[in-house]
């Protein structure tokens, strides 16, 4: 089933009416977890989103502000807060996220009911993304890869049912913050690494060049003001280090610990280059080489939860160890000559369970300690 964005943003176009299933194949509605309702639902109920509704949702995502069309958020009245950056009035950026649900719905994550009555748990998603770029732009390219497939831990069981997990945290942990009774792992689902490494190179006879799309946790949750969601345009980077071909090394590292004194901040989503002055300069000739990205944000107090030890400084009792670690991703696009280009998954050094990595730069006052490598494996 292909969904065109394109078609979600400028025509609010949701893919609900999905071709008959061949002679071999189960009927699109035969898992035992849909609603019974689902067929009406998302047959008749779910054919667009309202006008309305995606005219406020292009302009949080081009501008940053609301049209105060259909969703508002105002920090006086009359006026809307922004939320988001401003792109200008053709670049829509931000990101998605596809579950497989109960039933269509309007609901969103950062709704109770999500969780306790509509998502589901059966890891049977597969997908790859493709992005189109004509040529005669900036990088006129196309490029593809798989999409972040994440996975529900232990697989299965109907919308809202409670399942322990060993998952420390969850990919949803800011959004499942519903009662004493609902346990905040409820949506199972395998939380992103913090740490990255990733190819770089600029220049050359046939001027490659390269971009990172990345997406990085925010701090809000569930009850965020409006005035709150600003803090997810700067949240700090712990430590990027650039390398060339030859190993030499220049690190950056958050609150200046680091041969630059200013300290790094990225937004929730964001386009960069390594090239650019986020990244500590090299003074050698290569072209080429690679990065370390430890992109945690120091955590969110009052949002971000976890479970066990290693998430954080917690209590001395052990009976709340709020995490210090938030999750990100980073794709890396290659281009050259305005016509080619390709997209793939930076290398990831560790996992959703493993612990906030210490920054590079503080090497010198802890013996050499802290070094770029995989995260060390922890026990789920």
């Amino acid at each position: 089933e292909a969904v065109d964005l394109r078609d979600l943003l400028l025509r609010g176009s949701v893919p609900t009416k999905v071709g008959l299933p061949g002679p071999m194949s189960k009927p699109n509605f035969s898992n035992g977890n849909f609603a019974r309702t689902i067929v009406q639902d998302c047959g008749l109920r779910m054919p667009h989103v309202p006008s309305r509704v995606m005219s406020d949702v292009r302009a949080f995502l081009t501008n940053g502000r609301s049209n105060n069309y259909a969703l508002s958020c105002q920090s006086a009245p009359g006026v809307e807060e922004r939320v988001g950056s401003d792109h200008g009035s053709n670049i829509a950026a931000g990101y998605v996220t596809i579950d497989v649900v109960a039933t269509c719905a309007p609901t969103m994550p950062n709704s109770p009911r999500y969780f306790t009555s509509e998502l589901l748990f059966d890891n049977v998603l597969t997908g790859d993304y493709v992005v189109i770029e004509p040529s005669g732009t900036t990088n006129g390219y196309a490029g593809g890869s798989p999409l972040v497939h994440i996975r529900a831990i232990p697989e299965g069981g109907a919308a809202g049912s409670i399942v322990p997990t060993r998952l420390p945290y969850t990919f949803y942990d800011r959004f499942t913050a519903i009662d004493e009774n609902t346990p905040r792992t409820i949506d199972r689902r395998q939380p992103l690494p913090s740490t990255f490494a990733g190819r770089w190179i600029d220049g050359g006879v046939t001027g490659f060049a390269t971009s990172y799309s990345i997406w990085r946790e925010a701090r809000t949750g569930v009850n965020a003001g409006c005035s709150e969601y600003a803090a997810n345009n700067n949240m700090p980077v712990a430590d990027l280090v650039r390398f060339d071909e030859h190993e030499n090394a220049a690190v950056r590292a958050a609150g200046g610990i680091s041969i630059l004194s200013e300290p790094i901040g990225l937004s929730a989503s964001s386009t960069i280059e390594p090239y650019s002055n986020l990244f500590p300069v090299l003074y050698t000739t290569d072209v080429g080489g690679w990065t370390y990205l430890n992109l945690n944000n120091g955590g969110s107090p009052g949002t971000y939860s976890a479970s066990r030890p290693g998430f954080g400084n917690g209590r001395r009792d052990g009976s709340s160890y709020p995490r210090q670690v938030s999750q990100n991703w980073v794709v890396i696009n290659l281009f050259a000559e305005d016509r080619y280009g390709v997209s793939y998954d930076a290398a990831w050094l560790g996992n959703g369970c493993s612990p906030a990595q210490a920054q590079t730069s503080r090497t010198s006052t802890t013996g050499g300690k802290e070094r770029i490598g995989p995260a060390a494996n922890v026990n789920p």
